[in-house]
């Protein structure tokens, strides 16, 4: 099992992201999951990756089972590598028991390599 991490506003875009996948390479994802994270540390109303921290990523899905690994978008890290809550990536996978895979510009590359 896939983990992949999607932020949005909107609980339903990650069920959305999932079908379109689906859809397009007419093969089961079935493997993948997603999750809707809460900008808890800036506000509920931020929705942009680049303003979320390592601490609202952990929180929010440690409880979860994640499965192989956890995809996550490079907007969340700063020109050190680091969240805007100074957490690098090794510090998230450790806390979450999961290796970390980041995405360039596009979850779709990712996918591509992966199934």
């Amino acid at each position: 099992m896939c983990g992949i991490l999607y932020i949005s506003k909107n609980p339903f875009d990650g069920r959305k992201c999932q079908a379109a996948l689906k859809t397009m390479f007419h093969r089961g994802p079935d493997n993948l999951s997603s999750s809707n994270i809460k900008n808890h540390f800036f506000g509920e109303s931020v929705t942009v990756s680049g303003l979320l921290t390592g601490c609202d990523i952990i929180d929010q899905l440690k409880a979860q089972e994640l499965g192989d690994e956890v995809w996550l978008s490079h907007r969340i890290l700063n020109d050190s590598r680091c969240t805007l809550d100074d957490m690098t990536l090794d510090e998230i996978s450790q806390k979450l028991g999961c290796p970390i895979v980041v995405s360039e510009d596009s979850f779709l590359d990712l996918f591509q390599e992966h199934f």
